[in-house]
């Protein structure tokens, strides 16, 4: 996956926000579970439910992440069957992050990786899409300076972005 040429600055995981769903079904489960008739087997029906969905978030939250290397953007998933799929700095060509309203409050989102060529490559309920994206930015601008690569065209994070609104210029 990473060989030892490469320096890792800065590692993203799905967020934990993702049990929400199978903690909603657990506790739909148990509170049908205590009542009588034919809701007791709806109860069944949802406590398979919510153990899918438990092990699909575990599964998740432990095998996904988004490695951003001195040289490209790494995504891993998978726990069995294991995916990596690089993108290189000189073919990214945006990057941009989209969070709702609950999604700002948890601070997760979905970060797109816009690349040369191709579609968009959106990865959703990333913990800190911000710091992500911000990391991104200073790295590609740092490898930009020492191998005169084109800039990143279309990306939001600037430095204006970045600074607050009540910073001195």
């Amino acid at each position: 996956m990473l060989d030892n040429a490469r320096k890792v600055y800065y590692t993203a995981k799905v967020t934990p926000v993702v049990f929400v769903w199978p903690m909603l079904l657990t506790g739909a489960t148990v509170w049908l579970t205590q009542l009588e008739s034919m809701l007791f087997y709806l109860s069944i029906v949802t406590a398979s439910f919510a153990l899918f969905q438990w092990i699909y978030q575990l599964t998740k939250v432990f095998t996904f992440r988004i490695f951003v290397t001195d040289k490209s953007i790494m995504i891993t998933k998978g726990f069995v069957a294991k995916k990596t799929t690089e993108y290189l700095f000189p073919h990214v060509s945006g990057i941009s992050y989209d969070q709702g309203f609950f999604a700002s409050i948890f601070g997760y989102g979905t970060v797109t990786f816009i690349i040369t060529g191709m579609e968009q490559a959106p990865f959703k309920q990333i913990d800190a899409p911000k710091q992500l994206c911000t990391h991104i930015h200073e790295v590609f601008e740092n490898e930009m300076e020492e191998h005169q690569l084109p800039p990143i065209i279309n990306s939001p994070i600037s430095e204006q972005a970045i600074k607050p609104k009540n910073a001195a210029s």
